[in-house]
């Protein structure tokens, strides 16, 4: 398993523009991870992103790359040693594949916070969080119950 980490994500291009209303200068620390199993960058024109055999493919805008709408700045791929371990309990290789599609459809429908965005879309994304923490939580329990009943 690999990780996409995506940094300086915004839904417009123009966050990047100095001439723009839209212009962002105070970039969030904020990361979007996609975990993988492999991850290709052909000609730095597409990003490959392969999940459990089934390719993504993204594309860049410019100098931008675009994922599910958001246009991203900055990434970087990491491998199982270099990404940073999340806050939460473990959970298996399969587990954390369906975490990341929930994570990636509530991000593609607009939970995820704009840089620039409003204090209304800041809540969205903290409540995002929250649930994405309570499933994280539930799935590990649910995967030790059935290591349980497996063992007896």
């Amino acid at each position: 398993m690999v990780t996409l980490r995506l940094f300086n994500g915004s839904k417009t291009k123009e966050a990047w523009n100095r001439d723009s209303p839209e212009f962002v200068d105070d970039w969030k620390p904020e990361a979007r991870d996609i975990l993988a199993d492999a991850v290709q960058v052909s000609y730095g024109q597409t990003v490959t992103v392969t999940i459990d055999d089934e390719q993504r493919l993204y594309f860049f805008d410019g100098d931008l790359l675009d994922v599910d709408g958001v246009y991203y700045g900055d990434f970087e791929i990491l491998s199982d040693e270099d990404a940073r371990p999340t806050p939460s309990p473990s959970v298996s290789p399969r587990a954390a594949a369906v975490i990341e599609r929930f994570s990636s459809a509530a991000q593609k429908h607009g939970w995820e916070a704009d840089q620039g965005s409003s204090e209304s879309a800041a809540d969205a994304l903290r409540h995002f969080e929250s649930a994405r923490t309570e499933l994280i939580s539930l799935v590990s329990y649910l995967e030790g119950e059935a290591k349980r009943g497996a063992d007896k």
